[in-house]
């Protein structure tokens, strides 16, 4: 007898985004990102005023550290997180992560001294672990066919805070100094003393607006009969006859065309919320037939974790997730150092107008054109060409500064360092997007959460080191004059090896790849 398998089900036109759904996870995504692009753009900032007697080459390191201690709260809570998205629910741990945003967002932006906003950073890493439930639940509101349109509009919405981000944060940090000339009211003492309050309470306000709405009509999207809840252990035990798959293989024998099978899962697929590749009781009807035939096992996370693919796939969103954060903790040292030390002397308007200009950019390519390049050319290749031309951008990053010259003005420096933000963070979240859809295609369903979380751990771990480690030695070689490797143009050429390296842990995937992996 012959058993309904993916390669044997019939193929079908794309299915149609959960709107509303897909909405809400794209608006606590984008609050997210708008609040960590938008500090991480006032953190120099910062940093100058706790130490005003500080050397400007020397703020990369403390910049560095403020930047990556809220990584050092993910990796230790990452983990938890994603355990409880398996066990308890994608919904409570998407609130509790939105909350303490909002809270540990405004402690940052009230932070008296720096000691104080290392701690909020941290609390805010610990406390906030959205970033791999949020994958998982895309991955479950969708299926092969749109995935890729999803995951492109999810990308979009770090497009949306790279456009806002910076410039909020530029706009309305330090905004006695700025602005209080005009507006008197800004001159207020609280203002004097906490500079960058105005500029954190952006997220702050936006998440308390998200978070009512999101409580009201956000699904729940995590599998009722994964191995080891009640509900899989009463399935599993109750008497067979011919299992659910077994049944729909028999129908297309009995009525011999693949139009009646499709018309059967057509139907079934238009009464659930959230959708697997083809319908979500798909893979329960393989689980059910393998159970029936005594030869299933229970997977979980560490033997999950022994396949090469999965490695290989977390390993690629880690190091995308690291290298493109390098890139922005160089940036806004870069662009603050003076023209002496390589850098350009920007001022904090400019700085936040240069990091938000990728996002225009970004909001047509994620949504357009990364759904185009996916479907035709599949997630591998995209990944690989987006990291190779994201290597080449840093390679020539640095010699922007030597072309730039008191005949040139303002506009030439400007121009040149926005390409070399437009262009290799535009493959970068490319790439992220690749390698997370990678990650969940090869995933079993009950355990996404968990490989997600361990993604993200790993990523975690290394953005707690790599961005301090490129910023300390940018503020290094950026303060001496000395010959190349020893100049600041090699920290771009490291991140650019770096990325290279990747390319070749990408050929190493199969095609198989592409595809996603039933729950068994």
């Amino acid at each position: 007898m012959s058993v309904a398998s993916y390669e044997t089900l019939p193929k079908y036109q794309p299915t149609p985004l959960p709107k509303c759904t897909l909405a809400l996870v794209c608006l606590i995504q984008s609050v997210e990102t708008l609040a960590l692009l938008l500090t991480n753009a006032i953190i120099p900032f910062m940093v100058e005023d706790f130490f005003p007697e500080m050397p400007h080459h020397e703020v990369g390191f403390w910049s560095g550290s403020l930047l990556s201690i809220l990584f050092v709260g993910q990796l230790l809570s990452v983990p938890f997180w994603g355990w409880l998205a398996d066990h308890w629910g994608r919904r409570p741990v998407l609130f509790f992560g939105l909350a303490g945003l909002i809270t540990f967002s405004a402690c940052f932006g009230l932070s008296p001294t720096y000691g104080w906003a290392l701690v909020a950073r941290f609390m805010w890493g610990l406390g906030c672990g959205n970033t791999a439930v949020i994958k998982a639940y895309v991955s479950e509101i969708t299926d092969s066919s749109n995935v890729g349109k999803a995951m492109g509009l999810l990308g979009m919405q770090w497009s949306l805070g790279q456009t806002f981000g910076p410039v909020l944060g530029g706009l309305l940090a330090r905004p006695a100094q700025q602005h209080g000339q005009h507006h008197p009211f800004l001159n207020q003492t609280f203002f004097i003393k906490c500079p960058y309050f105005l500029a954190c309470m952006v997220p702050v306000v936006l998440g308390l607006f998200i978070i009512v709405p999101a409580m009201m009509y956000l699904p729940e999207t995590r599998p009722e009969h994964k191995p080891g809840s009640a509900s899989y252990s009463r399935r599993a035990s109750r008497p067979r006859t011919h299992s659910q798959a077994e049944s729909l293989a028999l129908s297309r024998s009995s009525h011999g065309s693949e139009s009646h099978v499709q018309n059967i899962v057509g139907k079934r697929i238009s009464n659930y919320v959230y959708i697997e590749p083809y319908d979500p009781n798909i893979d329960d009807m393989i689980s059910d037939t393998e159970e029936g035939l005594g030869n299933s096992q229970v997977a979980n996370v560490r033997s999950v974790l022994y396949d090469q693919r999965i490695i290989i796939a977390i390993a690629l969103y880690a190091l995308t997730e690291t290298i493109y954060d390098v890139l922005d903790a160089l940036l806004p040292i870069w662009m603050v150092n003076e023209k002496e030390q390589g850098g350009f002397g920007f001022n904090p308007t400019i700085v936040g107008a240069v990091l938000a200009i990728p996002g225009p950019v970004q909001l047509i390519w994620q949504p357009l054109v990364f759904p185009f390049l996916v479907i035709t050319w599949g997630y591998r290749k995209v990944f690989f060409g987006s990291m190779l031309i994201f290597a080449l951008g840093l390679a020539a990053a640095p010699f922007a500064s030597l072309v730039c010259g008191p005949a040139y003005g303002d506009w030439l420096p400007i121009l040149l360092v926005s390409l070399v933000n437009v262009v290799p963070g535009t493959m970068a979240i490319t790439a992220t997007c690749c390698a997370a859809v990678l990650i969940n295609n090869v995933a079993p369903s009950h355990l996404k959460g968990q490989v997600n979380g361990v993604s993200e751990t790993l990523a975690a771990a290394l953005r707690v080191v790599a961005p301090v480690v490129f910023s300390i030695a940018f503020a290094e070689f950026s303060g001496k004059d000395a010959q190349w490797p020893f100049t600041y143009h090699s920290v771009f050429h490291v991140a650019a090896v770096w990325a290279l390296w990747e390319l070749f842990l990408c050929l190493s995937l199969g095609p198989d790849v592409e595809e996603r992996k039933p729950s068994r």
